[in-house]
């Protein structure tokens, strides 16, 4: 996903300036399909702890708890 700036403008974040030119495309987002067992064993190689997952009814769609690695 990207967000594309409608007017030359500056802004602030956390005291830093980011100055945007007007049509200049800054990329947000980028979206990557995992099944959950692939997620998973992608979060704890990363170091992250394995908590619950909640998914809609086809399991299409799905929200992990990944705690902090202990």
């Amino acid at each position: 996903m990207h967000l594309v700036s409608r007017r030359a403008q500056a802004v602030t974040v956390r005291g830093r300036r980011f100055g945007f030119d007007e049509g200049e495309a800054l990329h947000t987002e980028s979206s990557h399909k995992y099944t959950i067992d692939g997620l998973r064993a992608l979060a704890a190689r990363a170091g992250f702890g394995i908590g619950p997952v909640w998914t809609d009814a086809e399991r299409l769609f799905s929200v992990h708890w990944l705690p902090a690695a202990q």
